[in-house]
């Protein structure tokens, strides 16, 4: 299923992200390697695959969080990675939430949502205000206005979260594993809210291990390994009768985790990245992430 347009960009209001041969290499390591889609208004496309695989690189060099070795992206059919883009302006209309939370702890829930559209969007605060109560009052925290990062828990501030990206009144919504940070029987609290966001039609980009969630709420699903999308359509296509061998194997560790054989991911991630440069001469391939910090990330890991 081919989502690339004949022509660069498209010129259709509806296709909000357009991304045509995308590469990010950090250093000799080429994590993306010529990634190509489109997603259109109003649409959830769930971005899976392994770690290491290039989602998350792939989200961030959307609103460029990474600037990308080569190729371009189109957001709302501006090309954010034209040098000469307002790509400030351009980031105002994406909300991004990430792994972790990135609250300010000195700032209440409230004062997180309206610190952004008071500063860059320059409203009134009595107008930012009443848009982040009605938004945390939207993800179930609209009597928790007051209360600080500290006296929340890990999904009510991911949901606080949600919430102040919200604020900003993006026209499409960019999600970094959102779940991955939280103990398990917080998860639930912030895939509803995620659940509601895209019943209301907000287009959503969502990288996830949450498969439940992708097959459910999803109308795409992208598969990448290597970082290269090896296989994507529609959720029950994808995760319920995936078409590679690659999918498929990844399916079954995701979804049956223990009847792996021991060693068996190990293996795996060795020959998913064989070829790369053993810089330390140890004889061994690199481990994820590691000594990769000095390019420029967090320390959210690598990829």
């Amino acid at each position: 299923m081919s989502t690339v347009a004949p022509t660069v960009p498209t010129g259709l209001r509806e296709d909000e992200i357009q991304i045509y041969d995308l590469h990010k290499s950090f250093g000799q390591i080429e994590v993306l390697k010529g990634i190509s889609t489109i997603i259109r208004r109003g649409e959830v496309v769930c971005v899976i695959g392994p770690s290491g695989s290039g989602k998350s690189t792939l989200l961030r060099c959307v609103n460029l969080l990474e600037l990308p070795t080569s190729g371009r992206i189109f957001i709302l059919n501006q090309e954010i990675t034209d040098p000469d883009a307002f790509a400030d302006e351009l980031r105002t209309k994406m909300g991004m939430v990430f792994q972790q939370f990135n609250l300010f702890p000195h700032l209440t829930a409230l004062q997180n949502c309206t610190v952004a559209p008071i500063n860059v969007l320059k409203r009134d605060k009595a107008t930012a205000e009443t848009n982040a109560l009605k938004n945390l009052t939207m993800v179930g925290l609209g009597d928790r206005g007051d209360a600080y990062p500290a006296q929340l828990s890990g999904g009510q501030q991911q949901r606080v979260a949600i919430a102040r990206a919200l604020s900003m009144d993006p026209e499409l919504m960019l999600f970094d594993e959102p779940t991955s940070a939280l103990d398990p029987e917080l998860v639930g609290d912030v895939l509803s809210v995620m659940r509601q966001l895209a019943k209301s039609g907000m287009t959503m980009m969502v990288v996830t291990h949450e498969m439940a969630f992708a097959r459910e709420v999803a109308d795409r699903v992208i598969f990448m390994d290597g970082g290269v999308i090896v296989e994507e359509g529609p959720p029950d296509a994808v995760i319920g009768n995936p078409q590679h061998e690659r999918t498929r194997t990844f399916l079954r560790r995701v979804l049956d985790p223990t009847h792996v054989d021991t060693g068996a991911e190990d293996d795996a991630y060795a020959a998913r990245h064989e070829g790369l440069p053993d810089k330390d001469g140890d004889g061994r391939t690199p481990i994820l992430g590691e000594g990769h910090h000095s390019a420029g990330l967090g320390g959210g890991g690598l990829f």
